[in-house]
């Protein structure tokens, strides 16, 4: 009997839910049904194409020592199949795969949702899950930051997509049993919600039981509403004010644009990032109003997916449309983000255009052992005899922030960033095809 707590066992099996401090929020629910046999679904097992030697699985696994374990993943994941794991290939806004999940898994108690992470898929699962789901469970939904881009929903907090509007509209089914029915939406999916809980880059919804309606004091509330609209007189407006900022109150960016128009190139995060479209390659360029100096740079890969980190780029440097300077980076080893990059020119510039063409996945594969590269050739002449379709590589590029620094080495986008530099700067990002 394995008496280590879930962030011991994410962190054993290399799983980053102890890194980002989910593990916190997630282990009071699973205490509660540790020694109970029951069905986990893990939606999302990591890695993307690339075989780990251990996932999260492993760490559920481990702590429910009676529960059967099941991933989705869109990549083949058969690898970390035994008898309580089970995986299955295909995407989360299937209707097919998840209608598979129903029929595999007749006491359904946790779901975590750290799959594709876009807030329409998320959302869509939630619906089709949830009111599959047994109570006394719990459903998460890890890693939210897509509801922030105007990619998959929007920077503007307010907009519908925004996986976290959606569920701030579900709170009112905590007390649905005092609540008149034509008031409640979806009741059926809805109505057996005991509580739902907003953390950092996490959200979790507690799976309860029906509740009956309290009829004797819904008919208090219905008597008691007549009674105050009555005693009420009607006004357009309201006795408070607001008073409306000058947009000179804000700090905004100027004609500043980039593929998720929420300028996380810049943002002090370890979960932000910026990416290419599959199989094409990232420009991004940078345009300033007021010439800057500039002598060094630095790229920061994303810490959750290493393998998509550029290994290869080119960068182009002007001066009022004129070339100054022009190279190329090949690395033979994963990008080190304490690793200066340096410049030549010593001149001002308006202008820089880096060009993004690879990433590191082509270099695990060129390290793979001679057995593995046999087994991979026998796979694909198969495949050729079986007539079966080659799949497309998906090479994504993916960047986790880029700095520039002067002779002294010294970051010229901190804290002047937000009020003076920024305003005279211009980032656009591009996908290009390879």
């Amino acid at each position: 009997m394995s008496d280590k707590s879930l962030d011991y066992l994410f962190k054993k099996y290399g799983s980053d839910n102890s890194y980002l401090g989910y593990t916190e929020y997630l282990e009071p629910y699973c205490k509660k049904l540790k020694f109970q046999n029951f069905d986990l679904l893990e939606i999302g097992i990591g890695g993307h194409n690339v075989s780990l030697p251990k996932v999260g699985l492993n760490a559920w696994e481990e702590y429910f020592e009676k529960a059967k374990i099941y991933g989705i993943d869109l990549n083949d994941k058969s690898n970390y199949e035994n008898k309580r794991i089970k995986t299955i290939k295909g995407s989360q806004s299937s209707n097919q795969v998840l209608n598979k999940i129903k029929k595999l898994t007749n006491n359904l108690k946790i779901v975590f949702d750290d799959g594709s992470h876009i807030p329409d898929h998320q959302i869509f699962t939630f619906m089709k899950l949830f009111p599959h789901m047994k109570e006394g469970g719990f459903y998460a939904i890890a890693d939210i930051e897509y509801s922030y881009s105007n990619t998959y929903a929007s920077i503007n907090i307010k907009n519908k997509k925004n996986v976290l509007n959606f569920f701030k509209n579900l709170i009112h089914f905590v007390n649905s049993d005092i609540i008149f029915d034509n008031y409640l939406k979806d009741k059926k999916i809805f109505d057996t919600i005991k509580s739902i809980q907003f953390h950092h880059g996490l959200i979790i919804i507690e799976k309860g039981k029906y509740k009956p309606k309290q009829t004797k004091y819904l008919k208090l509330l219905r008597f008691n509403k007549k009674q105050h609209d009555l005693s009420q007189k009607k006004k357009n407006k309201g006795n408070i004010k607001f008073k409306k900022l000058s947009p000179k109150n804000y700090i905004y960016f100027q004609n500043t644009h980039d593929s998720t128009k929420n300028h996380n190139l810049f943002i002090p995060e370890e979960t932000s990032f910026i990416e290419s479209e599959k199989n094409k390659s990232l420009e991004v360029k940078f345009i300033f109003k007021k010439k800057i100096k500039v002598k060094f740079y630095k790229i920061y890969p994303s810490i959750f997916t290493p393998l998509r980190a550029p290994s290869k780029w080119t960068f182009k440097i002007f001066d009022k449309k004129r070339l100054i300077e022009k190279g190329q980076i090949k690395l033979n080893k994963f990008l080190d983000e304490k690793k200066f990059y340096k410049f030549k020119t010593s001149r001002y510039i308006d202008e820089i255009v880096f060009n993004f063409t690879d990433n590191f996945t082509s270099l695990v594969e060129k390290k793979e052992s001679s057995f593995e590269k046999l087994k991979r050739i026998i796979k694909r002449n198969l495949k050729k005899n079986l007539n079966i379709k080659k799949n497309k590589s998906n090479k994504i590029i993916r960047i986790n922030k880029i700095y520039f620094f002067d002779e002294n080495k010294k970051n010229i986008l901190e804290k002047e960033i937000s009020t003076n530099f920024i305003k005279n700067l211009k980032i656009k990002i591009k996908n290009l095809t390879i």
